[in-house]
């Protein structure tokens, strides 16, 4: 700014530098369990301090309880038997902002539920031998106070339902293996494990009525060998270089991955009881 006018001549500019502060960041997390929450007293939720924040406001869904740390980063939270909406966000979730003198900042939300989060991967074979006992597990849902299985039709449970490790005897019929978590308040979603039943070899034979084929496709291998024994599944599998090396040894395999393998001759070999079977694999790359 300056003055212009009169005889004398014109002054010098002045100035002010005004600095406008923003509204602070967005919280950049939350911290703190969001399923299985039935019922649960006295449960931590934070978030990490935002530069220039003065306070921060949190909201949380009908059925949830602020105890303490309303203004502050850390809360704990009381919660009841359901969950309705968080009226801030329309939602199921628990949301924070934080706040200055300059404003507030967009809101981080959360979803929560009283009822367990699915169970992770189900342990257990996926290929099995009819009449045969196998054992399926899940590790422990936070939350859950039980587990419901189920399995395949012809399939039986004997022994764990109820809780996160099962044992089954193969029926005839293929399909999966579902679990899901529960407690009071509600019931998860369901993991699954599909399963393919076989009739199996039995290792104390000596003959079978008619000797099957053991198939290998595709044949030469780039990737992936599939292998098949007329629906039969073999005791042991082997597969050798051409000089002999034993490059793998263990349980029946549907398919075999080749990726890494060198290119060459291999020999696979199956075993059926006392009978043995052999079949010539090339792998070219």
């Amino acid at each position: 700014m300056r003055a212009e006018g009169g005889t004398c001549g014109i002054t010098s500019c002045q100035s002010i530098t005004i600095t406008v502060n923003p509204a602070p960041a967005q919280p950049a997390f939350i911290q703190g369990p969001v399923n299985g929450l039935c019922g649960l007293q006295g449960v931590s939720y934070s978030t990490p301090a935002v530069s220039g924040a003065s306070s921060y406001v949190w909201s949380l869904p009908t059925g949830a309880t602020i105890v303490s740390g309303q203004g502050t980063n850390a809360i704990l939270v009381n919660f009841g038997s359901s969950l309705g909406i968080n009226t801030v966000c329309g939602a199921t979730s628990i949301c924070v902002r934080s706040v200055s003198a300059c404003g507030s900042s967009a809101l981080r939300c959360v979803n929560l539920s009283v009822a367990p989060a699915t169970p992770g991967a189900i342990t257990g074979q996926s290929i099995v031998c009819r009449t045969q006992s196998y054992t399926y597990s899940i590790a422990a849902v936070a939350g859950a106070t039980s587990y419901t299985w189920t399995v395949p039709s012809t399939w039986q449970i004997t022994s764990g339902q109820g809780t996160t490790s099962i044992t089954v005897v193969a029926g005839t019929m293929n399909g999966e293996v579902r679990v899901s978590a529960s407690n009071t308040c509600g019931s998860s979603k369901i993991a699954r494990r599909s399963v393919t039943t076989f009739a199996c070899s039995n290792p104390g034979m000596t003959m079978l009525d008619e000797m099957p084929e053991l198939a290998l496709w595709p044949n030469p291998a780039q990737e992936v060998v599939h292998l098949d024994v007329d629906q039969v599944i073999p005791d042991k599998m082997e597969i050798y270089d051409m000089l002999g090396k034993r490059m793998y040894e263990g349980a029946w395999e549907l398919e075999f991955d080749v990726t890494s393998w060198p290119s060459g001759i291999y020999f696979v070999r199956v075993s059926l009881g006392e009978k043995q079977l052999i079949q010539r694999l090339e792998i070219a790359h």
